[in-house]
């Protein structure tokens, strides 16, 4: 972005780091502003290589920092690189500023991340840092001061900072990891359950009732045959089909086992880290 009001000012050293540090601050957590997106993000962060009116940083700087109109005048920005996985930018505005009215406004520094690919979930620790100024000696007073916040989710904005000592030059590095969780996959299986000594005693029983309810039937069949050869080999086919029929039923409850439809359902989850920086040093 162009020169600004900030970058006129006396230039400091500050810092933006992801991961394991030091902390002066104790750690604190942000809510992502309604309508900042992976998107409004990604168009930030590609902006900022540029001197063009950057819209999608101005809506960035207007959701997190909650102000009115913002131009080119008021805030800088630079973005994180590099990394395949994760956009982000360094913003730091001074907004709500009264054109004539000497510190009529307030500073605004965040940071803004966000995963490249969808169903991916950021992890980690943004730290905002800063070397406190004596600002009419232009040089550091005291220990650097630090903000800490812990990344989640796909999209993550850190609060904004309204201390005066991190509105001047900060430079960033970030590194962290991205889990992607691609898209889950379905089988489905038939599974063998094995009959319980229950459901055979039950079985083996009506085989029984029906071998004897075959025997029933020849014997009152051969009576009534008489003396006819024919009558008593029809009567003996029958009841050997009888008792076949039995046999197959009772196979079919004692011997097969139950067919079980199982669904199950994989989703590959990858981890990344990244490691990406930014200067904002003009």
């Amino acid at each position: 972005m162009r020169s600004s009001i900030l970058t006129r000012s006396a230039v400091a050293v500050a810092s933006l780091a992801v991961g394991s540090v030091a902390l002066t601050a104790a750690p604190a957590t942000a809510g992502t502003p309604s309508g900042v997106t992976r998107e409004l993000i990604a168009n930030s962060a590609r902006g900022t290589f540029t001197d063009d009116n950057d819209t999608a940083t101005k809506t960035l700087i207007s959701k997190v920092c909650k102000s009115g109109t913002v131009t080119d005048e008021d805030y800088t920005s630079r973005t994180f690189l590099s990394s395949l996985d994760v956009d982000g930018v360094l913003v730091r505005a001074y907004v709500d500023r009264q054109e004539g009215v000497e510190n009529s406004g307030r500073y605004c520094t965040f940071a803004a991340l966000a995963t490249v690919a969808p169903y991916a979930s950021l992890s980690g620790t943004v730290t905002i840092s800063a070397d406190q100024l004596d600002r009419s000696a232009r040089v550091s007073e005291a220990a650097p001061l630090s903000t800490s916040f812990t990344l989640s989710g796909d999209v993550y904005v850190t609060d904004p900072i309204t201390d005066p000592d991190y509105g001047f030059s900060p430079t960033g590095v970030a590194s962290g990891a991205v889990t992607k969780v691609e898209q889950a996959t379905t089988s489905t299986s038939r599974v063998s359950t094995p009959k319980s000594t229950a459901v055979k005693s039950k079985a083996l029983a009506s085989y029984k009732r029906s071998i004897a309810s075959a025997k029933a039937k020849l014997s009152t069949s051969l009576k009534k045959a008489g003396a006819s050869s024919s009558k008593k080999s029809a009567a003996r086919k029958a009841y050997a089909a009888r008792k076949k029929a039995a046999k197959a039923t009772l196979h079919v409850r004692w011997s097969s086992d139950k067919k079980t439809v199982v669904t199950t359902t994989v989703g590959k989850t990858t981890t990344n880290p990244f490691s990406i920086s930014a200067d904002n040093r003009f």
